[in-house]
């Protein structure tokens, strides 16, 4: 089988949010950070640089990292800041930003996402809404994807942050 860095990581992506859904954690963020990973770098706008920041301005705490990484890394080398542990906590919160730390470094690359990850972001969404929380930021205007090529179909979600 060929394949390519885009559709590997739309896969591990598509899986990741599968792995979510099911709440397989580990094996979500595993999968949405080897996505991440896996994609070239660049400087348009994606929410790692957003997670780095504020990251950068949490307080430090005992017992606690501010490595926006240490999970990915626990669950890759089982180490934190260094130190083998056995048991770590894993915050509900982290499967969904590992996520969409993919997600948006995969749409600042292909301008387009696949309607996997629309409808992950639109169940997202709509449970911060339901939790009483309004999301402030506006969502990713997608571009569907077809395997065989690329189908430009926006939506009237809005466009990524940037």
């Amino acid at each position: 089988m060929e394949t390519k860095i885009e559709y590997a990581a739309m896969r591990q992506i598509h899986v990741a949010i599968e792995c979510y859904r099911q709440q397989h954690w580990e094996c979500a963020i595993t999968l949405a950070a080897a996505a991440e990973g896996m994609l070239p770098n660049t400087d348009e706008p994606h929410f790692r640089q957003r997670v780095k920041e504020f990251a950068g301005r949490a307080p430090e705490m005992e017992g606690f990292t501010n490595d926006p990484n240490a999970v990915i890394n626990w669950l890759k080398h089982g180490n934190v800041d260094g130190e083998r542990r056995e048991i770590v906590a894993i915050n509900n919160s982290e499967p969904p930003v590992i996520i969409w730390r993919a997600i948006t470094k995969f749409y600042a690359l292909y301008n387009f996402v696949s309607p996997q990850m629309l409808a992950w972001q639109s169940s997202m969404k709509q449970a911060l809404i339901d939790s009483g929380v309004e999301p402030k930021r506006r969502w990713i205007a997608p571009r569907r994807l077809n395997l065989r090529g690329r189908d430009a179909t926006p939506t009237s979600l809005g466009a990524i942050p940037g």
